[in-house]
């Protein structure tokens, strides 16, 4: 590093932090305004947010490492993300706009009754803000660690007033630190405008590094020579996979069990004008997370096969404890040895972006969740509104110093990501029948949500119950056909963890008493949900469903086409395939239209009924 670099990062960081700190007068005298907005985001600045916080120090390295390890249909672990948010927008996040709630666990005060409301509001936001909150902050801090250590060529210890510390840790906790001082005094306006600065920044450093690297192989043509000669094929350079089992694992059935929604992407839906906004709010962010910002990393995890070998990544950066190379240091080695100074500096600036926007959005979220879901109503209640504001502001804190602490345990970015994904695999299904089946009670919600945590260990550590080399999963994967990959045992493990949770929950729906009939029609007038509501919509002709089930389905068919059309047309351009990006940029633009055509019209908010 040298002065030049230091400056710049110097730069980035105190001008991010005072321009997030400028909208604190916006930041609300109440939790409204503090969490949400006022509901007044822009759809595009939403977008924006939702991306930015998905888009972590870590998220450049493991999604790298996977197209490094399996090539471009690696990416596909990632890409049917793109269709169950298309899913959650049509079916589920207008509905939680029109509930008019501030956070995601405030849905089981409107929905259920009895006891099991509040054991199940309480334990949903136990898991958004203490386990899946703080494991995506460990994340960040892990990815940032790992960067921090390779550019600026740190020891993994050292002393500092006595004690043995981890450098690299104590650096990006202070970033941590700068990310929290706007996100503590200007609340959410802060937050998603911060956002904005960050992912620009963020993306235009990825974009660079990508172009340098790319430049230094030959671009498509060398890339795929020197591809060729390593491999023996141009095999990873193929991002649509043969159409087999698998694929239609990838692409159908794990979409359509998994569209619940994340609650920081929930989080912005519900503060956008109106439910058009909703949709608008959700287009552009795939737009921008799955294309914008995924393709420079697929590309780096290419060409790190032609720059970085494992021996040179042991060589440097030592050896896992299974004695293979860490794959997730190859981007960061690549932007060790390939810029010079001053743009060196800058791409840091671009993983700091990239980590302070989703540390802001995670820990504003968590904190607003455990505020609004736990303390507000079960330990501090009829507290004044500027307490609850302070309440948040302690709780964003203390939720960075949870997600520190957990990242000091793990060594691989992808194993969090893994763990999250096979924790909330139970749950899926439960969260959308639960907006359109009257039936689902809060015991069978909780039953759902609780199931999450023993799945996701006996997955992760199956030796515990079954005992060493214990392996269940890859004669399922192969039994029912789709092969013996990682990406094959993983599938099965996710369908297996929903087949499980599903053979909890639903017997529960008919054992056990169904949700006050008065909750339920109190519900019905507020959200107005089409489906399996006959028992409890009768004599309620007053709240007929604005929705219609065939539109919905057109809008999810018409938006795939055109996600699909413009992440096929970036990977056309990128590769150098002509004849393949003329045909998705002209189906690209044809979707594009008519998904306009059809989304649904405004609808102001004085149609809202409170129940």
């Amino acid at each position: 590093m040298t002065f030049l670099d230091v400056s710049v990062i110097l730069f980035f960081l105190i001008g991010t932090t005072i321009f997030g700190s400028l909208f604190s007068k916006r930041g609300g005298g109440n939790t409204d305004g503090y969490v949400l907005g006022g509901r007044k985001l822009p759809w595009w600045l939403a977008g924006l947010s939702a991306s930015a916080a998905a888009f972590n120090a870590d998220s450049p390295q493991h999604q790298s490492r996977k197209v490094r390890e399996t090539g471009l249909q690696g990416a596909w672990f990632y890409w049917f993300n793109a269709i169950s948010n298309i899913l959650n927008i049509v079916f589920i996040a207008k509905l939680f706009r029109r509930a008019r709630i501030q956070t995601v666990p405030e849905f089981y005060e409107i929905r259920y009754s009895g006891k099991g409301k509040d054991v199940a509001r309480i334990w949903n936001a136990i898991s958004i803000s203490l386990i899946q909150g703080t494991a995506f902050v460990a994340g960040g801090m892990l990815g940032l660690s790992k960067v921090v250590r390779v550019l600026f060529e740190l020891p993994e210890t050292a002393i500092w007033l006595g004690v043995e510390v981890d450098p690299s840790a104590c650096i990006a906790v202070g970033i941590a630190s700068l990310a929290l001082v706007y996100a503590t005094t200007s609340g959410v306006w802060g937050v998603v405008w911060t956002d904005m600065v960050e992912f620009t920044v963020a993306i235009g450093c990825s974009y660079l590094l990508t172009f340098i690297v790319f430049r230094e192989v030959g671009w498509a043509s060398g890339l795929e020579s020197a591809l060729v000669r390593i491999q023996g094929s141009s095999e990873f350079l193929e991002f649509t996979p043969s159409f087999t089992v698998l694929f239609l694992f990838w692409v159908v059935l794990l979409p359509l069990t998994n569209f619940g929604g994340s609650p920081t992407d929930l989080a912005r839906y519900m503060g956008v004008k109106d439910e058009r906004e909703v949709f608008l709010t959700g287009i552009w962010k795939i737009v921008t997370h799955f294309l914008l910002r995924g393709w420079p990393w697929y590309l780096c995890g290419l060409i790190s096969i032609v720059l970085i070998s494992d021996a040179s990544l042991i060589a440097e950066f030592g050896a896992l404890g299974d004695g293979k190379a860490d794959a997730e240091m190859a981007y960061p080695a690549m932007i060790l040895h390939y810029l010079p100074a001053g743009l060196m500096g800058l791409m840091v600036a671009g993983f700091l972006s990239a980590f302070m926007s989703s540390i802001d959005t995670l820990t504003h979220n968590n904190a607003s969740v455990f505020v609004n879901d736990i303390y507000r109503p079960y330990i501090a209640k009829e507290k004044s509104e500027k307490h609850y504001v302070f309440a948040i502001r302690v709780g964003i804190v203390f939720s960075a110093v949870v997600g520190t602490v957990i990242a000091f345990y793990v060594d691989e970015i992808f194993d969090i990501i893994v763990f999250l994904l096979l924790f909330n695999a139970g749950t899926d299904l439960v969260l959308t029948s639960r907006w359109y089946w009257w039936r689902v009670n809060a015991w069978a919600d909780f039953a759902a949500h609780m199931s999450g945590l023993p799945i996701a260990l006996i997955f992760l550590r199956p030796e515990i119950l079954f005992g060493e080399g214990a392996d269940f999963v890859t004669p399922i994967a192969e039994f029912i056909g789709i092969g013996s990959s990682w990406d094959a045992i993983f599938v099965t493990k996710l369908l297996v963890a929903r087949l499980a949770s599903l053979l909890l929950w639903v017997p529960l729906v008919y054992l056990l008493p169904s949700t006050d009939k008065a909750v339920l029609e109190s519900f019905f007038r507020r959200v107005r949900p089409y489906g399996f509501w006959g028992a409890v919509s009768k004599g309620l002709a007053e709240a007929k469903s604005p929705d219609k089930f065939s539109r919905d389905v057109s809008i999810v068919l018409v938006a795939v086409v055109f996600y699909f059309s413009i992440l096929f047309a970036a990977g056309g351009l990128f590769l150098a395939k002509w004849n393949l990006l003329l045909a998705t940029s002209v189906t690209a633009g044809a979707s594009f239209w008519l998904l306009m055509k059809i989304l649904p019209a405004r609808r102001e908010d004085e149609n809202f009924e409170e129940g």
